[in-house]
């Protein structure tokens, strides 16, 4: 007949099923690890954009004239308290000397500003911040920051906090990666 072909035990086959599920699982501790890193660099990288950027407003920005051209309220959803949590949208344009108009969104997520905002009469004029270099960004004057200490207050300390939550995620990053690269490997050696 032929030779006879050997049928794997199962506990053969429980060992290969068990060392694809740890080698599985340890690919996965890595993925979560880069996705961890990946995620506390797009953290930083997010909040200091933005915080440069009305660093640089505060600066050197120009004022230009310009209107509210839209508004709308959204709801967040409730408190703990039960209160309602809106956020408040302002759509507004802004023309340069040299005639090139920008428009851009505001957004204040307090229902501080209620129907003063809702009501305006459109278009409603204000004055707007922009960078001469950069005329695409700006702010309504009067909405973020106005001096160095403000700032320093709004970006720096929240910035730290962001920063020990971004390290954070960094650093259980780089052990989920570092465990679960070693764990595959060591996997590997004993399977040969």
């Amino acid at each position: 007949m032929g030779k006879k072909r050997s049928v794997p035990s199962i506990s053969s086959i429980g060992t290969v099923v068990s060392s694809i599920g740890w080698v599985v699982w340890n690919l996965a501790f890595a993925a979560l690890g880069l996705a961890l890193v990946a995620g506390a660099c797009w953290v930083v990288y997010d909040e200091s954009r933005e915080a440069l950027s009305e660093l640089a407003l505060i600066q050197r920005a120009q004022t230009v004239s310009g209107s509210i051209v839209k508004t709308w309220e959204e709801l967040e959803g409730e408190s703990d308290s039960g209160q309602l949590m809106l956020s408040h949208w302002a759509e507004y344009t802004y023309r340069l000397p040299d005639g090139r108009v920008f428009t851009r969104v505001a957004e204040w997520r307090s229902a501080r500003l209620g129907n003063r905002l809702l009501d305006l009469p459109l278009p409603y004029p204000v004055a707007v911040e922009c960078l001469p270099e950069d005329p695409g960004r700006g702010r309504i004057k009067g909405d973020g920051p106005a001096s160095l200490s403000e700032w320093i207050l709004q970006y720096v300390v929240g910035g730290l906090i962001v920063t020990a939550v971004a390290l954070a995620m960094f650093l259980g990053g780089i052990f989920f990666l570092r465990n679960g690269v070693r764990n595959f490997r060591q996997d590997l050696a004993a399977d040969v």
